[in-house]
C-alpha cells in the first residue's frame, strides 16, 4: 500500500524532514534519503534519479518505490524512452502519461540545477494528476536539494578538478573499510532487516604525473592547471561511480577502485594509464603517469596503506616511468620487502 502524499501544509513535518538531510555528509547517501523523502511527502508509484553525461546513465537510476514492507532504494535501468525524453528536454520541465503495471501513470521530469558538473532529472510516476499539478512542494524540495550538493561539494571537492579533496580521504576510506556504502545503503532500506555479505576487495591506487614540474616551468601554470583539469576528466571516464577518485594535491591523484580482485585491479589502473599516455594535451603534447597500487584492508592503519602506494609508485618512477607497479607483486618478487617495526617482542608489519 502506497503511503498517502503530504499536504504542503505539513510544514513542521517537512522541515523537519529537510533538517534531517542537513545531516548527511555523504553525497551518495544524500541522494538516497532524499529520493526516500519524496516518495514518503508524495506517494508515488515511484521516484527515480539519474544524470546525464554519466556512467550512471549506463548502469541505471536511483528508484525509490514500495516493496510491501518499506521503501526501497536500489539502483536500477534508466528506460531508453525516458532517457531519450530528458536528452531532447535539455534542462526543460515534460510532463506526459504512459501505461504502468497498475494502470495509466502520470509522469513528471524535472531538470535540477547542475548538480557535480552533470545534468540531473527527478522523475516521478504518480497515479494522481494533481500532485503533480501543484510543483511547489518539488520545487522546494529539489532547489534545496541542488543547494545543499553546491555546499557539500564545496567543502569536499577540489575546485580545479571537482574530485574529492585530500580532507576527505580519511572519512572516505574509514567508512570504506568498516561498512561498504553500497551494502549499508541495502541494510538500511530493504524493509529494515540487517544482513551480513563478504566485503569486496578495494585497491589503492596512487597517480603522479611524470615530469610535471617541466611542464609548469616550460608551459606556465595556466597550462599546467589545465593538463590537471584533463587528466581528472580522462580518470573519471576510466572508472565507476562507485570508484573514489581524489587530487591529493599538486600532479598527485589518489583513485579507490572497488568490487575488483587483483588482476582486475591492475588491468583498470594499466587501461588509465595507456589513456593517459594516449591523449593529445593542447600545447603540451603527451603526458604519462606513474601508478603505485596497494590493496587496501581494514586490518592496515590508512597511513601504512598510502605508504606501501607510495612505494610502489617510487618504484615505478625508478624503473622508468609510464608503469604501474602493485606492491603486492613487488613483495611476491622480491622486488620490494615489507617494512617491520619492532616493539619490544612483538613485530608489527
Amino acid at each position: 500500500m502506497q503511503p498517502a502524499p503530504v499536504s504542503t501544509q505539513h510544514a513542521p513535518q517537512i522541515l523537519e524532514r529537510m533538517a534531517g538531510l542537513t545531516s548527511i555528509r555523504d553525497s551518495n547517501l544524500l541522494d538516497v534519503s532524499m529520493l526516500r523523502t519524496l516518495f514518503q511527502l508524495l506517494g508515488p508509484r515511484r521516484v527515480g534519479l539519474f544524470r546525464l553525461e554519466s556512467k550512471l546513465c549506463r548502469e541505471g537510476a536511483l528508484w525509490a518505490q514500495d516493496s510491501g514492507s518499506g521503501v526501497v532504494v536500489q539502483v536500477g535501468e534508466v528506460p531508453a524512452p525516458l532517457l531519450a525524453r530528458a536528452r531532447m528536454a535539455n534542462g526543460a520541465r515534460l510532463r506526459w502519461m504512459e501505461p504502468d503495471a497498475g494502470g495509466s501513470s502520470h509522469v513528471a521530469l524535472f531538470p535540477i540545477a547542475e548538480v557535480r558538473s552533470l545534468t540531473t532529472y527527478l522523475v516521478v510516476y504518480h497515479s494522481d494528476a494533481s500532485v503533480l499539478d501543484d510543483s511547489r512542494l518539488i520545487d522546494a524540495f529539489l532547489q534545496f536539494y541542488g543547494n545543499y550538493c553546491s555546499l557539500l561539494d564545496y567543502s569536499q571537492r577540489d575546485q580545479l578538478t571537482g574530485l574529492l579533496n585530500r580532507k576527505t580521504f580519511d572519512e572516505k576510506v574509514f567508512k570504506l573499510v568498516t561498512d561498504d556504502p553500497h551494502m549499508r545503503i541495502a541494510q538500511e532500506f530493504d524493509g529494515g532487516q540487517e544482513r551480513r555479505t563478504v566485503h569486496a576487495e578495494h585497491w589503492l591506487g596512487m597517480v603522479d604525473l611524470d615530469h610535471f614540474k617541466r611542464i609548469n616551468d616550460n608551459f606556465g601554470h595556466l597550462y599546467g592547471d589545465e593538463v590537471l583539469l584533463l587528466t581528472a576528466q580522462v580518470m573519471q571516464r576510466c572508472f565507476r561511480e562507485t570508484d573514489l577518485l581524489f587530487r591529493f594535491g599538486g600532479e598527485e591523484f589518489v583513485v579507490i577502485a572497488s568490487g575488483t580482485d587483483r588482476d582486475g585491479a591492475r588491468k583498470v589502473f594499466e587501461t588509465l594509464r595507456e589513456r593517459i599516455a594516449e591523449y593529445v594535451f593542447p600545447q603540451i603534447g603527451h603526458v604519462t603517469a606513474s601508478i603505485g597500487v596497494v590493496q587496501l584492508r581494514s586490518d592496515v592503519l590508512t597511513a601504512s596503506i598510502l605508504d606501501k602506494a607510495d612505494r610502489a609508485l617510487y618504484f615505478a618512477k625508478q624503473n622508468g616511468r609510464n608503469r604501474v607497479a602493485m606492491f603486492e607483486d613487488l613483495i611476491e618478487s622480491g622486488q620490494l620487502k615489507e617494512d617491520v617495526i619492532k616493539t619490544g617482542d612483538v613485530d608489527l608489519f
